[in-house]
């Protein structure tokens, strides 16, 4: 259908240079890359530490298992012990949510792996973070990866198929 219907358009627009090359090779367009927007207005200066003093890792998406983070729960209890100041906080909801709770719970965690659920104020979490890390297996266009990045926190990111390699 993309090969009958794309060369009719007057333009397309795709989010990265990678898929745009894909375009370019594969259907002979030409397409034009414009980015996800992000909030600005953010910086790194308008970061705030949590109150409760402790360390924060940050993880936003949805509890799916393309998101993988019950490798990052697993990551996380592999440093825990040497790392005692340090929590992990995974915002969203989804269906791995009870499989997530459980290894939780498995690994003795409670105190330090947190699933809040959604948040409605994602910026207002990432300036708290002290990292943010994206686990994903595959990706089109990670916006909290970019969200993360517009507020100064350091991100960790698995190199996976999608723009995350790009960002």
């Amino acid at each position: 259908v993309r090969a009958a219907t794309y060369p009719l358009a007057h333009r397309l627009c795709v989010q990265t240079e990678d898929i745009g090359q894909w375009f370019r090779s594969r259907l002979r367009i030409d397409p034009a890359v414009i980015p996800n927007p992000v909030e600005t207005g953010s910086s790194p200066e308008a970061r705030q530490p949590r109150s409760n003093g402790r360390r924060t890792v940050v993880g936003l998406g949805r509890l799916e298992p393309q998101k993988s983070y019950g490798l990052l729960i697993d990551a996380f209890a592999a440093v825990s012990a040497d790392h005692p100041e340090w929590d992990l906080i995974i915002h969203g909801e989804g269906s791995e949510r009870e499989a997530l709770e459980a290894r939780v719970r498995a690994l003795s965690l409670e105190n330090r792996v947190f699933l809040p659920g959604v948040t409605a104020d994602s910026y207002g979490e990432l300036r708290q973070a002290d990292l943010f890390v994206h686990t994903a297996r595959y990706e089109g266009y990670p916006n909290a990866v970019i969200e993360a990045c517009s507020v100064g926190v350091c991100v960790i990111a698995l190199d996976a198929p999608g723009a995350t390699r790009e960002i």
